[in-house]
């Protein structure tokens, strides 16, 4: 119980900090490896299951997404790691459309130009969920960065080439 409030307090502490207008995950963490990746496997479980049900497409779209970047790091030789950095981020890419409106998100046929750009908010909103998030930092890249272009077209940084790291250009 006394861990449970301390964290209680700690997450208090921190949306006051932020501001008092956020929302605060804070974990309880006993020293137990196996009770952490447990909370860690909820909270992804919680959010991919939150993006299905604000757009199934989205779901569908990032198994996809990651069924093909785990057979491009697979064919590139990548380490066992990678590839569960990659199956993660993968699934998790998209997680910031949580926050964009489902008039927008579910919207038939084209946006507009002001449609469109709070939709490219999603990846700004993706890399802000997963960097408070524990455990998920080695996936940031790929998350922060998939809509990136090699030409350096993309979005949200018009970074080119080698300047996407490797994870966002996978």
């Amino acid at each position: 119980v006394g861990r449970l409030i301390a964290s209680a307090d700690a997450a208090l502490f921190n949306g006051k900090e932020n501001g008092g207008n956020s929302v605060t995950l804070h974990l309880v963490d006993d020293g137990d490896d196996s009770c952490s990746s447990l909370s860690t496997f909820g909270v992804l479980d919680a959010l991919v299951t939150a993006i299905d049900h604000k757009d199934h497409y989205t779901r569908a779209h990032s198994e996809d997404v990651t069924r093909y970047a785990l057979m491009l790091v697979s064919a590139l030789g990548c380490s066992e790691k990678t590839m569960d950095i990659v199956r993660v981020a993968g699934l998790l890419h998209d997680v910031g459309k949580i926050g964009i409106p489902t008039s927008i998100l579910r919207k038939p046929g084209k946006l507009t130009d002001e449609e469109y750009e709070v939709m490219k908010s999603h990846v700004t909103l993706s890399a802000l969920i997963i960097h408070g998030l524990p455990h998920l930092s080695d996936i940031l890249d790929g998350v922060a960065h998939h809509h990136e272009r090699y030409d350096g077209k993309g979005y949200p940084r018009g970074l080119k080439g080698e300047e996407i790291p490797q994870l966002g250009r996978i």
